[in-house]
């Protein structure tokens, strides 16, 4: 990648997390910034609590069908080669979810931080992305 393109790329980064920042920590007192960043860290919350409902219920469908594969495999009504490929699609299901589990824990806990202290979170986003001062 050239240096032109990474500079666009960091640029455009930028762009995006200062409409982050004004959507969630608008021109206002600190408390104010500090109970809007609390809010929508709460309706994040609500929200990843479904989705880790979801992925939940992925897993026990995910593991349902391992079993019932193997219950087939052992009864001789499925081959072993068939069985051996509904497994591998089945693992590759099984990484897909579990990157989202991970990617969903990620949020949660920044969330769970912005809910325990939301002026301090502000000020870490500040500080890693200086440009973003005003």
């Amino acid at each position: 990648m050239s240096d032109f393109t990474t500079e666009v790329m960091r640029a455009q980064e930028q762009v995006k997390i200062r409409e982050d920042v004004d959507r969630l920590v608008p021109d206002e007192n600190p408390q104010q910034e500090a109970d809007r960043l609390r809010d929508h860290a709460a309706l994040a919350s609500h929200e990843h609590a479904a989705e880790a409902e979801s992925i939940a219920e992925a897993f026990t469908a995910l593991t349902d069908e391992v079993r019932s594969i193997r219950d087939e495999a052992k009864a001789g009504r499925l081959s072993k080669a068939d069985a051996v490929k509904r497994l591998s699609e089945l693992r590759r299901e099984y990484g897909v979810l579990k990157r989202r589990h991970a990617s969903l824990r990620l949020t949660t806990e920044d969330n769970k931080r912005t809910l325990d202290d939301p002026a301090a979170e502000r000020d870490r986003l500040l500080s890693k992305y200086p440009s973003l001062r005003r």
